[in-house]
């Protein structure tokens, strides 16, 4: 439980530091390349710790509440939904502009469906601690004018490369990652 937590206070903290004036005035002082290979390593070794924490912590964690059978198909629904506004998030089209802040939007659709699939504690302190960051990020996000943009190409792109990386992740990365086989 330590190594998942540890991680999630790097990875978490770190991406939620980025506001304060002391990261900026740092980033401005090295230059936006080195802080960005700075911030990637940080974010790296944090996600490795919450992949490896969590897969260890998992098949020991009690069982918090008992998950529903059909959370597991309403988590299929809001994972695909997630991948599909991550995509749109690097596309801006459409469905960007709608939701304003794709990537933030995908985090919450992700960590809320993992939440009503899995009860138990491992999957709990990390589905909660992405959902609450989502939420943290999003308040914390300055206000932005809505934009006027047509249905296009990229909103296409999205959904199906939306759709593709969900496929990959389901089918051969989640089973790697953390041995468990979802589809």
């Amino acid at each position: 439980m330590t190594t998942l937590i540890t991680g999630l206070i790097i990875f978490l903290g770190s991406h939620l530091a980025l506001r304060a004036k002391f990261i900026q005035d740092f980033k401005v002082k090295i230059g936006q390349m080195p802080f960005k290979g700075i911030f990637s390593i940080i974010s790296l070794v944090g996600l490795i710790l919450i992949i490896v924490g969590y897969s260890q912590f998992r098949p020991i964690a009690p069982e918090l509440y008992i998950a529903p059978k059909w959370g597991k198909h309403l988590n299929y629904l809001f994972t695909l939904v997630s991948m599909i506004m991550l995509v749109s998030g690097y596309l801006k089209g459409k469905i960007a502009a709608i939701l304003k802040h794709p990537m933030l939007n995908a985090i919450k659709f992700w960590a809320f469906g993992h939440l009503i699939a899995n009860g138990d504690l491992a999957s709990f302190i990390l589905f909660v601690s992405f959902l609450g960051f989502a939420i943290i990020s999003r308040i914390l996000q300055p206000k932005t004018e809505k934009l006027a943009v047509k249905w296009g190409r990229n909103d296409e792109a999205s959904i199906a490369f939306g759709i593709l990386l969900w496929i990959a992740i389901g089918y051969k990365l989640h089973p790697i990652l953390f041995g468990v086989n979802v589809l």
